[in-house]
């Protein structure tokens, strides 16, 4: 059962890798500026089909049933302005908690492309922010098709 939590955690720590991808509608940093909420994360299309998952955090308050476990899930992103972020994502299982807090930077790109960079390690991803809903989609190498929604809080 701990090896489930950890598997969660990882899945978890991926999604967090995932939020903290922002883009503004018309291509402005200040878009991305404020508190972001994780509302659902998925992959899809992965080359090992055990990697595809989609998880509604909205529904349940943040828990659903994974591999017989329950698992909540709750994450927050804050950007600051000049794109300095900080993302704090907890996941309970088994009566455990464990709660992830990771730093770094995000910026806009001029081909509407973002640059992520936490802890130094930068990737680029691209994404929407339509009504307050932030929705981002990237690629793996693995094969999966990844996606992210979260609403500005």
């Amino acid at each position: 059962m701990k090896n489930l939590f950890t598997l969660a955690l990882g899945y978890c720590l991926f999604g967090s890798l995932l939020l903290m991808y922002s883009c503004g509608s018309d291509g402005h940093q200040d878009d991305i500026v404020g508190s972001w909420t994780i509302s659902a994360i998925g992959s899809t299309g992965c080359d090992d089909p055990d990697d595809n998952f989609a998880w509604d955090l909205e529904s349940n308050n943040g828990c659903f049933i994974e591999d017989g476990v329950e698992l909540c899930l709750t994450g927050v992103m804050t950007i600051n302005e000049g794109g300095a972020f900080t993302f704090v994502l907890t996941v309970s299982a088994l009566g455990f908690t464990e709660i992830e807090t990771t730093s770094g930077t995000i910026t806009l790109n001029d081909d509407d492309t973002v640059s992520f960079c936490p802890d130094g390690n930068c990737e680029t991803g691209t994404c929407t922010v339509d009504n307050n809903i932030l929705t981002i989609t990237t690629m793996s190498d693995d094969g999966c098709t990844n996606s992210l929604t979260a609403k500005r809080s």
